[in-house]
């Protein structure tokens, strides 16, 4: 049995070494862009985030349970923000 695979594919549609060599470079750098673009983003994301819940343990925490849920609130944020 003879399983397919994506770069057999390529490079029996490719002709020469220079076309897959070019396409597995267009790939790495689409899957670099990606990478960058989303830490940029989840950066930005908890950086804000943090901020506010720092703005919020500046006020006055009424006990434990307080600074839980302030917590939990911070926590939703970054998730509610990061989709």
């Amino acid at each position: 049995m003879m399983f397919v695979t994506a770069t057999s594919v390529a490079v029996g549609q490719c002709g020469d070494s220079r076309q897959l060599r070019q396409l597995q470079l267009y790939g790495h750098e689409m899957q670099h862009f990606v990478r960058v673009l989303h830490e940029y983003i989840a950066n930005e994301v908890v950086t804000v985030s943090w901020h506010e819940f720092q703005a919020d343990l500046s006020r006055h925490l009424a006990g434990l349970d307080d600074l839980r849920q302030r917590h939990l609130d911070y926590l939703h944020k970054c998730r509610f923000r990061s989709e």
